[in-house]
């Protein structure tokens, strides 16, 4: 059940979808423009490559690259077990996940300490990237997906603006919270995510393939622009239900005749 229903509701999971992708925006911008502070290569001297470090480059991108291969994992991790998860429990546990790794990377005095932060701030993100667009597009209307998914590639772009821009506001701090606060921040939108999620409503699509078709058919129809005057027992719901279903039914039937080997081997 939900508390909002209508234009609100649609609204409320745009913006929490948009959080998540605000996060993973902002992640993929945050660690460029840190590794030249003066307070990071003081930390880590190690990855110090400017003109006055001796620190290693292949390091230094190992340690940035490394948040990539968490990244895949995340989501390779969401591609088996997120559909017996559902989408809103696959979400916050990435965000739990994901403020875990930022923490661990705001608070790391070591170099291995940030890698093992990094990769776990990857494994969260790739879990999220993977999730969130999935749940956003079942929850709209099929005319509206499209515009839904631009309006959260655009907030992916206004994140990496917004992890500049700190990063340069912070370039002018003496102190460790040069660094560590950009870090740190990340947690911040995770925990918005998260809490988005965890008073929206679960995948009206996912409910049907797991049998729970009264639980989507109120949502189905709490997610109607005119849902204050609509009856729950409308025929247009029961039509939708019906088209989500013959979807999964052939689907299923599909997945049954040569799943992904049919991607590698063409049948003449």
């Amino acid at each position: 059940m939900t508390i909002l229903v209508g234009k609100p509701l649609q609204w409320a999971i745009t913006a929490t979808a948009g959080a998540g992708f605000l996060l993973f925006g902002y992640d993929q911008g945050v660690m460029s423009g840190l590794l030249t502070g003066a307070a990071f290569t003081k930390q880590f001297p190690e990855i110090d490559t400017t003109e006055t470090g001796n620190g290693s480059s292949s390091l230094q991108g190992t340690v940035v690259a490394i948040y990539e291969i968490g990244c895949f994992f995340g989501a390779m991790f969401c591609f088996v077990f997120g559909e017996k998860m559902g989408r809103r429990w696959s979400i916050m546990i990435d965000c739990i996940v994901l403020a875990i790794g930022g923490a661990l990377q705001a608070s790391a005095y070591s170099i291995p300490h940030l890698i093992v932060g990094r990769i776990v701030a990857g494994l969260g993100n790739g879990m999220n990237t993977s999730t969130i667009p999935v749940w956003h597009s079942e929850l709209m209307k099929a005319d509206a997906r499209g515009k839904g998914l631009c309006v959260e590639l655009a907030i992916n772009i206004f994140g990496v603006m917004t992890a500049y821009w700190v990063d340069y506001g912070l370039s002018f701090v003496a102190n460790e919270a040069q660094f560590r606060f950009p870090l740190a921040l990340q947690i911040l939108f995770a925990l918005i995510a998260c809490a988005g999620v965890m008073v929206l409503p679960e995948s009206p699509r996912w409910l049907l393939a797991h049998g729970r078709k009264d639980e989507a058919k109120y949502i189905i129809w709490a997610v109607q622009a005119n849902a204050r005057e609509l009856d729950i027992n409308d025929a247009s719901l029961d039509q939708e239900i019906a088209e989500i279903q013959h979807a999964i039914t052939k689907e299923r039937e599909a997945a049954s005749h040569g799943g992904f080997r049919a991607i590698l081997i063409s049948r003449r």
